[in-house]
């Protein structure tokens, strides 16, 4: 997968932590590398609770209160509660509540695991998908300022998915086959991500209605519901939106809806049942007159779910669908799997409507423990980070090594073959005879002068459609071979690092005649032409420049074409009656009269009599120039071909391994 940030490198991490700061809930999962294998453990930032509500708040005497405890404990003089924004959209009060929530879990977990956690120590937070890089640095910035001096780590909440989902069993190899979709429903944002093959890309436009979707939206129409029921709406309402002990009081209520959503949606048979237990109702005392009673049923969730909502201008129910279609018409074909994750994926709405969507998937599954599942994958994604510095360092250590640009040195012959039969078959009708008739018409000065416009109208064939068509599919079978014999480099990589060997292998890529597309192209599964583009891009030199050398060369006494101009200026002398000798005809303006002599019909005759010879010399150029140069310019040409092919296949080679990184655990 493409989209993570480059950890700092992990060998040394003592201890690694996966810290899902969620915009609803947050989770901590503990790795420690230095003690074995041992499975991820997940960590109670709170005593007795595996996820924590993301809720912060400031108390005159007990200090920075966090989860649970910023809830339920009176007398808070500021609160906030669901605060997790990029940089750029967030507030100084959001940023600030960042920081501090994030620094009291951090002395929590000291005080609760008794570990310190210094430089030694590796937190890997997860962000969006769909954030910029902007954004994502930002956060960073806030996050490493929060848990100072240990280190951070920021991945895609949508790959530490897919790796908890991998390690449960959930996700296997074969599921990458086909395209997999992970849809993370949280209480901000609903992120759509696709993985194919070994790469993973956001959908873009994930906020496919222009504002995100969140389940924290429910959150809020619950308790729009519940205020405006009350006896005494209008001054409660106006109680809670006075100041910072009204925000405090809201943030609480909020919490308190959000719990009950959690507590229906967990186990929601039982409350749709026709005695449904009566633990969705609760009362809440906020001030001294004002008790707040919340008496939910499953009518109401169903009110609230189908409700417009103006944020949305649309209900939750309907923007999820729209989403969920948005996101399949983007998608290369059906799904293998569609993964569900996040906390608000209990909703079996959510599931619901994401199998009418995906008939066709092979199979629409939720993530297992999806209060920790991202905390968990985030903490694996660290765990792996020094594996996959050593991966990355051996694949970079062969492309800097003189093994491929030695493979393709080896290969030359066989391009030479692939390119002969691409430019010799009809040469002269192709490339000579409309030079010569240019020159018949004056456009060209001398008949040495055609050996210029030869080369010229060789390489601008190569550049036009039909030229780099007809390339391409010579040098396929070549290009094929070259990919096969890399393998022999590929694959002891692959199997010290527990990989398929496909992973690193280059061949089963489409091909394209685009040789533009390939010097524009930034991911692998959007580089169809590969390795190919190479040839491609350096086919025209080695028939225009490499074989050939200048346009001088191609009418010389040992020239490819010479046979042909030589006839030609045979014939000239012939029937003008002229003495000067054919070297000297060659270098001559001749006047129109004496061009127009040599007749189209004898031009054809020469062009014939002798096609096999110059069809002959053509290939036998290419070769000559490939595989045995002569003189300084040829072999430095020679030279520039072979790292320039080496380099197509070391880029493609390093964008492969950036993709296969995803396989390594």
């Amino acid at each position: 997968m493409d989209n993570h940030h480059d950890s700092p490198d992990a060998p040394h991490f003592r201890r690694i932590v996966g810290f899902d700061f969620g915009h609803g809930e947050s989770a901590a999962v503990l790795c420690e590398p230095t003690v074995g294998e041992s499975s991820p453990i997940t960590l109670e930032i709170l005593p007795n609770r595996s996820t924590i509500v993301t809720m912060v708040a400031e108390h005159p005497e007990l200090g920075v209160l966090i989860g649970e405890r910023a809830a339920d404990t009176p007398g808070s003089i500021r609160s906030a509660l669901g605060f997790k924004a990029p940089v750029d959209r967030a507030t100084s009060d959001q940023l600030r509540a960042t920081e501090l929530f994030v620094r009291g879990c951090v002395d929590s977990l000291r005080s609760a695991v008794h570990r310190d956690f210094g430089a030694d120590t590796l937190f890997v937070f997860g962000h969006p998908s769909g954030w910029t890089p902007t954004q994502i640095e930002g956060h960073r910035r806030t996050l490493a300022a929060a848990v100072s001096p240990a280190q951070v780590q920021l991945v895609p909440e949508s790959r530490a998915a897919f790796l908890s989902a991998r390690s449960t069993g959930q996700v296997i190899n074969s599921d990458l086959e086909g395209p997999v979709l992970i849809v993370d429903v949280g209480s901000s944002t609903t992120d759509f991500t696709v993985i194919e093959g070994t790469t993973s890309r956001p959908i873009e436009g994930g906020d496919f209605g222009g504002i995100p979707l969140g389940a924290g939206l429910l959150d809020t129409a619950l308790l729009e519901l519940a205020v405006g029921r009350h006896e005494r709406a209008t001054e409660l309402h106006s109680l809670l939106c006075s100041d910072e002990r009204g925000a405090v009081w809201w943030n609480r209520l909020k919490l308190d809806c959000r719990q009950s959503k959690e507590r229906f949606y967990g186990d929601e048979s039982t409350y749709r049942s026709a005695n449904p237990p009566e633990i969705l109702t609760q009362r809440r005392r906020i001030a001294r007159d004002f008790t707040v009673d919340f008496d939910f049923t499953a009518a109401d969730f169903d009110r609230v779910e189908r409700a417009h909502l103006p944020a949305l201008g649309a209900s939750w129910r309907e923007r999820f669908a729209h989403d969920l279609e948005a996101a399949k018409a983007l998608l290369p074909g059906p799904p293998r799997l569609v993964l569900l994750t996040g906390g608000a994926a209990r909703m079996r709405f959510v599931l619901d409507a994401t199998r009418r969507t995906f008939p066709d998937a092979g199979r629409v599954v939720r993530a297992e423990e999806p209060g920790v599942a991202i905390a968990r994958g985030l903490a694996l994604a660290g765990a792996v980070s020094a594996r996959v510095a050593k991966f990355r360092g051996a694949v970079r250590d062969l492309v800097r090594s003189d093994d491929v640009e030695m493979l393709v040195a080896a290969h030359l012959p066989g391009l030479a073959s692939a390119v002969g039969d691409s430019i010799a078959p009809g040469f002269g009708e192709r490339f000579v005879l409309p030079e010569i008739d240019r020159w018949r018409n004056g456009h060209i000065a001398t008949l040495a002068g055609v050996g210029e416009a030869v080369a010229d109208r060789l390489s601008a064939w190569q550049a036009a459609e039909d030229g780099r068509r007809q390339l391409s599919a010579t040098t396929a079978s070549w290009h094929e071979q070259l990919v096969v014999d890399l393998r022999s480099l590929t694959d002891p990589i692959c199997k010290e690092f527990g990989i398929e060997p496909e992973s690193l292998r280059l061949d089963g890529m489409r091909r394209s005649t685009s040789v533009d597309r390939v010097r524009t192209t930034e991911t692998l599964l959007d580089a169809p032409l590969e390795i190919a583009g190479g040839v491609l891009a350096c086919a025209g030199a080695v028939g225009a420049v490499v074989a050939f050398g200048s346009g001088m060369a191609l009418v010389a006494a040992t020239g490819p074409i010479a046979p042909i101009v030589a006839a030609i200026a045979w014939i000239v002398t012939v029937a003008v009656g002229m003495d000067a000798a054919k070297e000297k005809v060659m270098t001559m303006d001749l006047p129109m009269g004496v061009r127009s002599s040599v007749r189209p019909k004898m031009v054809r005759w020469a062009l014939n009599s002798k096609r096999d010879e110059v069809e002959r010399d053509v290939r036998s150029s290419i070769s000559r120039a490939l595989t045995d140069p002569r003189g300084e310019d040829e072999r430095a040409r020679r030279e520039r071909l072979v790292g320039d092919l080496a380099e197509q296949l070391e880029a493609r080679l390093l964008g492969q391994a950036a993709a296969a990184e995803v396989l390594i655990s």
